[in-house]
Order: C-alpha cells, then sequence, then structure tokens
C-alpha cells in the first residue's frame, strides 16, 4: 500500500473495500490492527479483520462511503467516514471513525469503528 498520510490512507481502504478488495482493504490495517464489530466485539488481527471485511463486501446492499475531517496529531490520526446504505427507499447512514498510526512512513489503521449511528446534526 505504502500511503504517506492519514487521508490517502482512509481512502485507500474506502477504495478497496467498495471495490470488494478484501485482501488489499485488509492490508491497510497494521499488524495489532482492531476492528470492532457491529455487536462491538473488537476482532484483533489481520486475518480476524479479513472476515468482516468480507461480510461487508457481499452485502448485497449498495454502501457508500463519504470521507469526512481527518484530525491528526503527530503519527497518529483519527479520520471520520460516513457509511451510507439503501434499504427499503431509505438511506440509513453510520459514522466510520479511523484510528491510523504511522509507522516507518506508512499510514495504517491501528482501530476501525465503523457503526456508530450518525448525530441528529448532519454533516
Amino acid at each position: 500500500m505504502g500511503v504517506t498520510d492519514p487521508a490517502g490512507a482512509a481512502r485507500f481502504f474506502a477504495e478497496k473495500l467498495l471495490a470488494g478488495d478484501v485482501q488489499e482493504a485488509t492490508r491497510c490495517f497494521g499488524p495489532r490492527g482492531v476492528m470492532l464489530s457491529a455487536d462491538g466485539t473488537e476482532v484483533v488481527g489481520q486475518e480476524s479483520i479479513a472476515e468482516i471485511l468480507a461480510q461487508i463486501a457481499a452485502w448485497e446492499l449498495p454502501l457508500r462511503i463519504r470521507t469526512g475531517r481527518i484530525v491528526q496529531a503527530g503519527t497518529v490520526a483519527m479520520a471520520t467516514q460516513i457509511w451510507d446504505r439503501d434499504i427499503s427507499g431509505f438511506t440509513v447512514s453510520s459514522v466510520a471513525r479511523l484510528v491510523l498510526q504511522e509507522t516507518c512512513g506508512r499510514w495504517s489503521i491501528l482501530v476501525a469503528s465503523p457503526w456508530a449511528e450518525l448525530p441528529k446534526h448532519r454533516y
């Protein structure tokens, strides 16, 4: 992957996931990466994360990912993404939070939490 900025890393992850490229989306996570499942379970490690991403990629409901704000503090950043799905004529949105970390010039996802409900106000 070799993305050298947090915005690029978050965008690359979204592009690969939306394309159904689970292997590349999984490589966006660092070796100690954690992803929260829909029920709040902490899924640790790339192999386990790949299973969750494969389920997301296999959804029959179209997924759109919009990039929101990215806040960086040195070698750590938090990216916000809005995940939209169309269900029965309605758009259901959730806020995904990605905590990214830079190591040796490469940004990777340390923690992903894609299931928060969108707050009442709009971005």
